[in-house]
């Protein structure tokens, strides 16, 4: 497995997307490309309020997905 490349954080507002219920069902997520995000970077996804942490780890499996997977 090669090395990351770069280390990210998202903020992720619960109240448009509930972010855990959706990895209670998948352990993938498509997420708007932000900056620089590549393929094999790790993203670390901030809860805001009420939780105000940073609450998942995750790993970039594809920099580019197809819109009909959006």
């Amino acid at each position: 497995m090669a090395a990351y490349q770069e280390t990210w954080v998202f903020p992720c507002n619960v109240r448009f997307f509930d972010i855990f219920e959706h990895f209670a069902k998948s352990n993938t997520v498509v997420w708007k490309k932000r900056g620089s995000v590549h393929t094999g970077d790790e993203v670390y996804i901030y809860i805001g309020a009420p939780y105000k942490e940073i609450r998942f780890k995750c790993h970039v499996i594809a920099d580019e997905v197809p819109e009909d997977v959006v």
